[in-house]
Parts: structure tokens; C-alpha cells; sequence
């Protein structure tokens, strides 16, 4: 019997990435401050709608401002330093002007000074272990988005897709299965079977902060290192979360990720390849004993404020100016009371910050 030789024949390299251009930010600022030293944050220009203008998701940047000025809910952005161009948009909106400005309340103007910024800063959080859950606002704020969601949708909406919104909103999703692929194993994102590791939302590092802000009532036990906490990321998007190049938000009625920074070359292609990326069907983890375990959106929404008080810290760390903040500090309990938990308070203080560059997350 002959045998045919042949060679063996190689598949040819990956086309390199195709060149990217730089891309523009949106700067959110803090009304009292002079500039160059009142930028609270940067976030790059992403996101878009059907034309080709580029900006920034209303929702996203929102919640961010207000996470930033220590869970300012009732606070809003303005197009002017004095607060009069109140931006008037929905969740899903596109902010396309290059600098904002973020107003915890209704500006206090002084009417005998020629300028027209608050009187008084209102304080700003210096970092995530800083920085209070907050519960019974983050249950209100989901509620009204949705509200305000559904009277946008209802005429052309039947009622099985305002429950899916209802749902989605709240992250109980009940349905996880991405068609033609097993769920179990695969990485939330990219659906990749190798390579994967289980990815904390909030991270261990980060225990003392979830224990004392009860963040076990939304999961499924009080131990941080529990599965609801967790979602398999492929090796390379693990890297690149714990970096917080990214965070998983809620957009047009799904979860969607938002890459938060794009200086670089290596961010500007993951933001190419990954940004707007819808991960709904992915936020319901089945383990191996076939049990969902709903991913909470309170852990999503922390690890969302975690990555976007690394971004304002600068702002806190590098600035020359006294800045006012917002310190989340322990209250001992009486000596007889050794049974109560630990009470914290906000407390806000008017200091020189530069030590805070030594504040590690």
C-alpha cells in the first residue's frame, strides 16, 4: 500500500486590528469650582445613536454624577456653569456636548457676586470604601426608570413586553439560555467555554465594605464569595473588569457594557470590539446543581459605582484646591451594647486631599 505525501497546511494570522482614531470626552464638572480643577470626570464618546453623532448614554453619565456627589439623587446636569440649561432627557437620550455640569439641587446663586456658582460645594465621595449603598434610594431610582420607561413604550408595547422591561430593570431574569450554546461554563460576554474564571462583582478585597453595608440581603448568603456574586469571564475581559475598563449598565431595556475609558490604544479596540455589547440573557448564572442564581442588580450597580469613583478620584488626589467631602465613618456603639451592629454616618469635611493619593481601593 503507497501512502501521499502532503503538506500540512497552515491557516492563515489574524488581520491586524484596523486603526483607530483617537477618541473625544465628555467632561462632568462641579459648579463651584474654577476651571481647570472642577472636572468631577471624563468619559469617552462611545455611544450613538442612528445618525453618526457620537455621545454619551444619559442614563449612565447620570448615575455616575450622582454616585460621585454621595448618592445625589435628586441632582441633574446642566449644559451652563449657573445651572439655568437643565438637561431635560430621557434614560436611553445622548449627550453630545462636550462639557456638563452636575447640580446635586437647585443652585443657590449669590446675588451680590458677579459669578454664578454655588455658594456652597456640595461634598463629594473620596472613594469607593467611602462610599454608602444606598439601599432604599437605588430601589426608588429603578422604579422610576422604569416608570418613566414604560409611559414612553406603553402605546406601542403589548403587556408581555412591559413585564420583560419590568424584569430587566430589576435584573430577575428568568430566562438566561443564549440559543444554540449551553449556559453552564461559558463566559457571560463572549460565550467562550476556555479559558474562563470566576469574576467577582464586588471583590473580596472589598469585604469589610459589603458586610457593613448588609449588602448579603440581595444575595444568596452573607459571604461575599457567594455565586451570586460571581460571572464567568473569559481570561482577557477578566482583566481588563478588574481594571474597570468597563461596567455592565442597564440601556434600551437590557444590560449592555459600557467601557469607561478610551485613552489608549488597547481600550480604544476593546471599545471597538465590545462596547454596547448587550449581556441580558447572561445575567442569570446556572450552577452545577441546576439551580439559577439571579445575579442582583445591587451588585452590578456597586461594582459600577466602584469603577466610576476611580475615575473621579483625580479630581479629590490631584487637585491643589480644598476640596469638601464626604466621608462614610464608624460610630461605636455604648460598651453595653456589644450586640448592635456598627452604625456609620455621613460626615463632610473641608480639607487639602493630597494624602488621599495614598488611599488605595
Amino acid at each position: 500500500m503507497t501512502s501521499t505525501r502532503t503538506d500540512v497546511t497552515l491557516r492563515k494570522p489574524p488581520p491586524l486590528p484596523l486603526p483607530t482614531a483617537p477618541v473625544s470626552e465628555v467632561a462632568f464638572c462641579h459648579p463651584y469650582y474654577d476651571p481647570p480643577h472642577d472636572v468631577l470626570f471624563r468619559l469617552p464618546r462611545l455611544d450613538h445613536c442612528s445618525s453618526s453623532i457620537k455621545g454619551i448614554h444619559y442614563g449612565t453619565a447620570l448615575a455616575a454624577c450622582q454616585i460621585v456627589a454621595n448618592n445625589a439623587f435628586n441632582g441633574y446636569l446642566a449644559t451652563d456653569r449657573a445651572g439655568k440649561r437643565r438637561v431635560n432627557c430621557t434614560h436611553d437620550n445622548l449627550l453630545t456636548g462636550a462639557r456638563y455640569w452636575f447640580f446635586d439641587t437647585a443652585p443657590s446663586i449669590d446675588p451680590s457676586s458677579s459669578t454664578t456658582y454655588p455658594t456652597i460645594p456640595y461634598p463629594v465621595v473620596p472613594s469607593f470604601q467611602d462610599w454608602a449603598f444606598p439601599h432604599q434610594r437605588f430601589n426608588q431610582r429603578v422604579e422610576e426608570e422604569y416608570e418613566q420607561d414604560q409611559e414612553e413604550q406603553e402605546e406601542q408595547a403589548d403587556n408581555s413586553q412591559r413585564d420583560h422591561q419590568s424584569a430587566v430593570l430589576r435584573g430577575c431574569i428568568t430566562n438566561w439560555h443564549h440559543p444554540g450554546h449551553p449556559v453552564l461554563g461559558r463566559c457571560i460576554i463572549t460565550y467562550a467555554s476556555g479559558v474562563i474564571h470566576s469574576a467577582h462583582l464586588i471583590p473580596s478585597a472589598d469585604r469589610e465594605w459589603f458586610e457593613r453595608n448588609a449588602m448579603s440581603e440581595y444575595g444568596t448568603h452573607r459571604d461575599i464569595d457567594q455565586s451570586a456574586n460571581k460571572v464567568n469571564l473569559r481570561n482577557d475581559i477578566h482583566a481588563a473588569f478588574d481594571n474597570h475598563w468597563f461596567a455592565i449598565v442597564p440601556k434600551s431595556g437590557s444590560y449592555a457594557i459600557h467601557v469607561l475609558s478610551a485613552i489608549e490604544l488597547s481600550t480604544r479596540e476593546f471599545a471597538i470590539q465590545f462596547h454596547n455589547l448587550p449581556v441580558l440573557q447572561q445575567l442569570q448564572q446556572i450552577p452545577a446543581a441546576d439551580t439559577p442564581t439571579i445575579i442582583p442588580p445591587e451588585f452590578l450597580y456597586a461594582r459600577f459605582a466602584r469603577a466610576i469613583l476611580l475615575l473621579s478620584k483625580p479630581f479629590i488626589a490631584q487637585s491643589p484646591a480644598s476640596r469638601r467631602i464626604a466621608r462614610y465613618v464608624g460610630t461605636k456603639m455604648p460598651p453595653d451594647d456589644d450586640l448592635t451592629p456598627t452604625a456609620y454616618g455621613i460626615k463632610s469635611e473641608a480639607r487639602r486631599l493630597l494624602e488621599d493619593l495614598q488611599k488605595t481601593y
